[in-house]
């Protein structure tokens, strides 16, 4: 477990909200990533996470690595949608998946 990992996954699992600053390869998306994963009803078919990345080589980066913490859980859809068009023509996939990047 990484320094940032250690010090904001307990409070993240613990339903707290948590601002975490390190560089590139310190974990911060496998802990904010278990901490969603963590609260995640597979049961209920319907986006219950939105992660919103600056750049669509990030959304794309971070999908990956949810899916790859997500293999052990049966059932999980991950969506990478990169919006830019007008939002309204965006809303079809929100009803398609569990984590909406």
């Amino acid at each position: 477990m990484t320094p940032i990992q250690a010090q904001s996954l307990p409070m993240m699992l613990a339903g707290k909200d948590v601002i975490g600053q390190g560089k590139t390869g310190s974990g911060k998306t496998a802990a904010f990533g278990l901490s969603l994963l963590n609260n995640l009803n597979v049961k209920r078919f319907r986006v219950q996470t939105l992660v919103l990345c600056p750049t669509r080589e990030l959304a794309d980066q971070v999908a990956k690595e949810i899916r790859k913490l997500a293999r052990a859980i049966h059932n999980i859809k991950v969506l990478t949608c990169v919006v830019v068009c007008q939002w309204g023509r965006r809303l079809a996939p929100l009803s398609t998946a569990h984590i909406f990047l």
